[in-house]
Parts: C-alpha cells; structure tokens; sequence
C-alpha cells in the first residue's frame, strides 16, 4: 500500500474513519467542490497544495488537470471481504503527507497489516516527486535480497528521485508522460484509495 487508505474487512471506510480519523493534520486554504450528484472535485491549487506540494510547479499543475470528480460512495459501502488474503503486504508511507495523516498510517500499517511501515520524506505522490527513490525501494521490496535504498540522492526534490524525472521529461519534450520507456512515471490518477499489495519483504522494516 502506497500512501494509502488501508481498509478494514467487514467494514464501511467511512466507519473506519469516524473511529480513527486519517485527515485533518492539515487543512488546506482552498475548499473542494462539491456537485448535485454528490461527487466532490478538487481545484488544481487545491491538488498542488495536498497531492503535489513537493512536486516541481509545472508538473504539479500538469497531474491537477488529469484529476476527476470523486463520487463517496466506495467510502460508504462495506467492503466484501471478511479477513485479509493470506498473502503478505507492505506499507510504504511519507512523512510530509498532507493528505492522510502519517501518524495514522503508522498506526493503521501495525495494526491492520501487521508490519511496520517503510518511510519515505516527502509528500502524498512519491511517484511523481521522487520516482527515482520510490522505484529503489519497491525493487528491493520485489528483489531476492530484499535491500532497500531510500537514501537521498544528489539534486533530488526531497531527497529522491530529480534523476529519472528529468531524463524522461527529456525524451517527451517536456511534457510529462503517463507511462515511458525512459523512465517510470505514473499516471497522476494512481491516488491513494487504488494502494497496491507489495511484495513480502518489507515487514518490519522501515528505511529511513
């Protein structure tokens, strides 16, 4: 799970949420917008402000223009499942995020999953600040030795990841692709309800 809601099984997330709140550590100066059909929307200062803060400006504005409205219900249906897949899981959260508090992903990391959480500094999109670092440390989450390097790097925006940005900006003239064979950045539409199971290697171990 990549800065992720973590749901609970046999549970609506909006009464998870009202036990253990993820947001309000930070509160953002520009409101969302809401619609009739009760989907909410996100400004694109708004975005930058929560998503992309740690994010160069114009590639924040970039992934702000690709967001879409939100409709509540996947909050308020209870989900499915009844106990989690026997598979092992990981938790990679950042400590700047601005979106859920990293507080409560610490904690939700332990006492859901089971594991300890990997660190990583920055913001609510590593994929897009520091695609660099965060493709080392899920390589070494999927790797036979399991070794994770989320070490700054030289000219990095918070700590990670200018490199790969850079070189990929460089073979599409600028503009930010979804998906590159020069280097992976993914779409701004990965958001953190769509958190992923990782590989097994991570439990108990956080990177600082």
């Amino acid at each position: 799970y990549l800065c992720a809601i973590i749901p609970r099984p046999g549970a609506a997330w909006d009464d998870v949420a009202a036990e253990q709140p993820p947001f309000g550590h930070y509160e953002s100066s520009i409101p969302a917008v809401d619609h009739a059909d009760g989907s909410a929307s996100c400004p694109q200062e708004r975005a930058a402000e929560l998503f992309y803060h740690d994010c160069p400006a114009d590639l924040a504005r970039w992934a702000g223009g690709r967001l879409r409205r939100q409709n509540w219900r996947l909050s308020q249906e209870r989900t499915p499942l009844t106990a989690y897949p026997n598979v092992p899981a990981s938790s990679v959260i950042c400590t700047a995020d601005r979106v859920l508090d990293p507080a409560w992903s610490r904690a939700a990391a332990q006492r859901v999953l089971g594991v300890q959480p990997i660190e990583l500094s920055g913001g609510h999109s590593p994929f897009l600040a520091q695609p660099a670092r965060l493709a080392d440390v899920l390589h070494g989450l999927t790797s036979d030795t399991g070794a994770i390097d989320a070490s700054p790097r030289p000219g990095a925006i918070h700590g990670g990841g200018v490199g790969v940005l850079e070189f990929a900006r460089s073979r599409t003239s600028h503009h930010p692709p979804t998906s590159s064979k020069s280097g992976w950045i993914p779409s701004a539409t990965s958001r953190s309800q769509c958190g992923a199971a990782l590989g097994p290697r991570s439990q108990g171990r956080i990177a600082e």
